[in-house]
Order: structure tokens, then C-alpha cells, then sequence
């Protein structure tokens, strides 16, 4: 996936996490300890924790590459969100352009997945025709 709609708003540390470990694991290692600083040396306690978040294997890939750091895991509200609009408007497209839904049937099954309401829905809608390139209509 394309991150470059949302890499304004990723730190560092986030981007170096992506690059390592893919977008996935790291956005589940944010969703579960986003705001929290992590000690990755002291391997007891804090691998444990991400043992039962990432599972075992995540969680030693995690550990391995950290190993002796103590890091602040940013919460990345921002870059969540407009992921989370992207996520939306894609799966909104694929209901309504190629399982040939209607715009109506596709929030009913989308805004309750991605917990939001359809006027927010609609707004995220029209936000991204509005910002998808589209092609000029009268070029030769």
C-alpha cells in the first residue's frame, strides 16, 4: 500500500517500524501501546506484553530489532484517521465499482465496520473524489 497520503503525519521512529516491519504490525503495535514509552531491554516485562498484543513470532521480530532501546511509541491519531478515510473510500469504491453495489447499500455495510456515521461517511466520500486526480475531460 501507499503510504505517501499519510507519511506527513508518521514520525520517524513509525516510518523505520513500517519499513522493518510493515505497515500491519506496526499499526497494531500503535493501536496497543500508542503514547506509552517501551524498554525493550528489560525483556520480561515488556515482551510479554507484546507477546499477547502481536503474538510470539511479531513480538521477537520486534524485540530483535529494538533490542537495548528505550522507545516512545507515538499514538499517530492523525496519520489513524486519515488511514483509516483511505481504508473507507477503497472498500467503498470496490462495493460500488465492481461488486456494482449502490452508494446507499455500500455505507450501510461500511459505516458500522469502520464504526463512523454515513454523514461522515458521505463527507469522506466527497472529500476524495474531490482529491482523486481524475483525467482531463476534453484532452485529445
Amino acid at each position: 500500500m501507499n503510504l505517501s497520503f499519510v507519511e506527513e503525519y508518521l514520525p520517524p521512529i513509525i516510518k523505520e517500524m513500517i519499513d522493518v516491519m510493515g505497515l500491519e504490525l506496526t499499526e497494531k503495535l500503535v493501536e496497543n501501546f500508542g503514547g506509552t514509552t517501551f524498554n525493550f531491554s528489560n525483556g520480561n516485562v515488556y515482551y510479554q506484553r507484546l507477546k499477547e498484543k502481536l503474538g510470539e513470532n511479531n513480538a521477537a521480530r520486534f524485540y530483535h530489532y529494538f533490542q537495548c532501546e528505550k522507545i516512545y511509541i507515538p499514538q499517530c491519531k492523525r496519520a489513524l484517521q486519515e488511514l483509516k478515510k483511505f481504508r473507507f473510500y477503497r472498500d467503498f469504491c470496490y462495493l460500488t465499482d465492481t461488486e456494482g453495489k449502490s452508494a446507499r447499500i455500500a455505507m450501510i455495510e461500511l459505516c458500522p465496520k469502520y464504526k463512523i456515521s454515513d454523514r461522515y461517511g458521505w463527507k469522506i466520500i466527497s472529500s476524495m473524489r474531490h482529491h482523486s486526480p481524475q483525467g482531463d475531460l476534453f484532452a485529445r
